[in-house]
């Protein structure tokens, strides 16, 4: 699938505790494929779901500090694309009776 910048991360500038958010007109559209495989078991009033998904991403789109903010220097944060970016989940469970 695709997540496409928003309108803030391309052209928003704003300023909040200390820090300010600077937009980043040159975003690239983020992708990514999501692996994903569950089982589910049912034993009289039990049921039991289990999830596995990994999402591989390209251009994901990241906050990045420029200047950490330090004492009374405030700290300047941009909007960047990563070129590669891996999410993992091991393991979701729901149960219900």
């Amino acid at each position: 699938g695709y997540t496409w910048p928003t309108l803030s991360q391309l052209f928003v500038t704003s300023t909040a505790g200390g820090n300010t958010t600077v937009g980043n007109p040159a975003l690239a559209p983020e992708s990514g494929t999501t692996f994903e495989i569950g089982a589910r078991w049912t034993r009289r009033k039990w049921l039991v779901d289990t999830t596995f998904f990994v999402t591989r991403s390209k251009d994901y789109i990241a906050r990045q500090t420029v200047n950490p903010a330090s004492g009374a220097t405030p700290g300047l944060i941009t909007w960047v694309n990563v070129e590669r970016a891996r999410t993992t989940c091991p393991s979701e469970i729901t149960s219900t009776q």
